[in-house]
C-alpha cells in the first residue's frame, strides 16, 4: 500500500460498507481531512494493517460521519491529530487503556468476543483487565 497511496480511498469506502453491516454502523461519509491522514502512513501493515484501524473507527463513531478523532494510529501521526483536536492531558497508560476498553465493550454491547478482536487481545487478556480495572456494565 505504501507504494499506491490512490487506492486508500477505494478501499477505505470499501471497508466501511462491509464494517457497516458487520457492526450494525451507517457510516455514509468520510470527515474532512481523513483520506489526507491515512494516506500520510506508510502502513506497514498493509491493507490488513488498515482494516483493523477502520474496525476500531466505525466503533468508535458516534455518527454517519467518519472523522479524524475517530481514528487511532499508532505512531507519531495520531499524536499530531490528538494534539490539533484537544489540549493534551498527561494521564497514566493505565487510565487510557481503562477508558479505552470501556468505551469499545459500551460501543459493542460487551460483545467480548468482538471487542477482544477489535482491541487485539485474547479474551482471558481482556477478562482480567475488565477483573483489573473493576470495569462493569
Amino acid at each position: 500500500m505504501r507504494e499506491r497511496k490512490a487506492d486508500i480511498e477505494d478501499l477505505v469506502v470499501h471497508f466501511l460498507n462491509k464494517l457497516n453491516k458487520r457492526y450494525n454502523k451507517e457510516i455514509r461519509k468520510i470527515g474532512e481531512g481523513v483520506i489526507e491522514m491515512l494516506e500520510a502512513h506508510d502502513w506497514y501493515g498493509n491493507v490488513r494493517e488498515l482494516e483493523n484501524t477502520l474496525m476500531q473507527a466505525v466503533v468508535m463513531a458516534k455518527s454517519d460521519v467518519l472523522e479524524k478523532e475517530n481514528i487511532i494510529i499508532n505512531d507519531r501521526l495520531s499524536l499530531m491529530v490528538k494534539r490539533e483536536t484537544e489540549p493534551f492531558e498527561l494521564r497514566s497508560l493505565a487510565d487510557i487503556e481503562k477508558e479505552h476498553i470501556k468505551r469499545v465493550l459500551d460501543q459493542l454491547n460487551w460483545n467480548k468476543l468482538e471487542a477482544s478482536r477489535i482491541l487485539e487481545i485474547t479474551r482471558p487478556t481482556l477478562n482480567a483487565k475488565i477483573e483489573k480495572y473493576n470495569l462493569d456494565n
